[in-house]
């Protein structure tokens, strides 16, 4: 069979199999002990296991955020400042970055072969937080946005990022408004990165240390305000905007959440000091699903999805003979 013909029964196998194994499982990462991530199923929010995979070391280690280009896991330890690689599975495969690549690093992203790290500390010639840009392999470093000084930027500590199809978010964490009430919560960048930020979501007195952003099957933009223990306005929660940026709804959430994800229930798995929650947005009410510390979170398929499709793929291959 040629390569096409081949490629068009993997691609018919998987429209035939989209509905017997779409559900996948969510991963969530740890950074109370066990240190890594857990499983989580993506419709009912139950725990599968909290070792799904383990980072290393045991102290002064902070797994923070988790990516993934469909093949491989990328996990970044923001206190150990480097970015550990897994197989789709959770097997450790390599410490990829270090701290002669990385500083401090928060949210972590894969778009178009490359990998995108926010940075809370300077690196690649940056005095401060900046975002960093690798290839796959960990090679190719570029300044994917600098230390940023604009209005709408300072204080500027970026944590996450979401590479939508025509722009880049990062949330900003240091949005300190009793001192520049005009510093923005969510910054809009250009797919070419750079110091030129728009002000995405600018919430004067609401929103405030920005953390994970889930863009929703929607399109709208959900994230997690974490708190006002650092003394700066705003209230604890989960704030929702259109995908322009326009306020839709602000849910109460009891402590101050970092990750946050859609579940197939219609509630919401999100993550705090105390664990792993789940909202129900209709009742507000919250269920505890995990008392480990948990972060930010991202879904998967099955890693055993492509080996429960091998039937089918060569059922139709024959067929196509």
């Amino acid at each position: 069979m040629s390569k096409r013909k081949f490629a068009a029964v993997v691609a018919a196998a998987l429209g035939a199999m989209s509905t017997v194994d779409a559900s996948g499982v969510m991963l969530v990462v740890q950074s109370g002990v066990p240190r890594g991530a857990g499983s989580y199923d993506s419709f009912s929010g139950a725990l599968i296991s909290n070792s799904y995979l383990t980072t290393p070391g045991t102290t002064n280690t902070t797994p923070k955020s988790i990516a993934s280009d469909g093949t491989f896991l990328y996990v970044a330890d923001q206190l150990q400042s480097q970015v550990y690689k897994y197989t789709l599975g959770g097997s450790f495969v390599s410490t990829l970055l270090s701290t002669t690549q990385v500083n401090g690093p928060r949210g972590i992203a894969v778009s178009g072969g490359r990998l995108y790290v926010t940075c809370g500390g300077a690196i690649n010639g940056n005095s401060g937080a900046n975002v960093q840009s690798f290839a796959l392999d960990g090679t190719n470093q570029q300044t994917f946005i600098p230390t940023l000084s604009s209005t709408n930027a300072t204080p500027w500590s970026p944590f996450d990022i979401v590479i939508r199809g025509n722009d880049v978010l990062v949330s900003n964490f240091a949005n300190a408004k009793s001192t520049n009430p005009t510093v923005a919560d969510i910054l809009s960048f250009p797919l070419t990165g750079g110091a030129t930020a728009t002000s995405f979501v600018q919430d004067p007195v609401g929103l405030s240390s920005s953390e994970q952003i889930l863009v929703r099957s929607n399109g709208n933009i959900m994230v997690c305000g974490f708190n006002t223990a650092f003394g700066v306005v705003g209230t604890s929660g989960l704030y929702e905007y259109t995908s322009t940026g326009s306020f839709v709804r602000f849910l109460a959430v009891p402590t101050g959440p970092r990750g946050v994800a859609e579940l197939g229930n219609g509630n919401f798995l999100y993550t705090d000091a105390g664990g792993v929650e789940e909202l129900n947005p209709t009742t507000g009410v919250v269920t505890n699903i995990s008392t480990v510390s948990s972060q930010y979170i991202i879904s998967i398929p099955e890693p055993s999805g492509l080996l429960a499709m091998m039937p089918a793929i060569a059922l139709i291959a024959r067929r196509k003979r």
